[in-house]
């Protein structure tokens, strides 16, 4: 039986296992990604979570975060949109690659061509360039699907 090698940080900070952990489950196609939220719960009881919130749950129960579902949303921490600056401590998001946004943190990444591309045809216009460093709630709210986000992030944070 082999064991799995986890990649190494590029920055001294980053909890490896936490950021791999996360990575998996965005390129795993098993969470269905929603917009706006970090947790969302449809009236069928379907799920949609938001790259953050999908990072939000996993790391709930590790940092003791209060969890309220009112049966249409999931808070963490009192935090419906964003996650509270616990998780990116525990993801050891270095200072330059956070963000505060009004109701919580987001994780800033560099984006490549594509990315940029992408995003510039969902506001029809040219705001974005290769190399910019960008929130990636705005990836995951202009429909930038979960594996892109984690390949930009495991590009950010992670040596393969």
């Amino acid at each position: 039986m082999t064991t799995a090698v986890l990649p190494t940080a590029k920055y001294d900070s980053i909890n490896v296992e936490a950021m791999e952990n996360w990575l998996k489950e965005l390129e795993s196609g098993e969470t269905l990604q929603g917009q706006s939220r970090l947790h969302t719960v449809r009236h069928d009881g379907t799920e949609e979570l938001c790259c953050l919130g999908v990072v939000s749950r996993q790391l709930a129960p590790v940092l003791n975060l209060s969890v309220l579902n009112d049966g249409f949303r999931v808070t963490y921490a009192d935090n419906a949109g964003l996650p509270v600056g616990a998780v990116l401590e525990h993801l050891g998001i270095p200072e330059s690659h956070r963000q505060w946004l009004d109701t919580g943190w987001t994780i800033r990444v560099r984006i490549d061509e594509d990315t940029a591309d992408a995003l510039n045809q969902t506001y029809n216009a040219v705001l974005f360039s290769t190399n910019e460093m960008i929130g990636v709630q705005t990836l995951n709210d202009r429909g930038i699907p979960f594996t892109k986000i984690a390949a930009l992030l495991r590009k950010e944070f992670l040596n393969a």
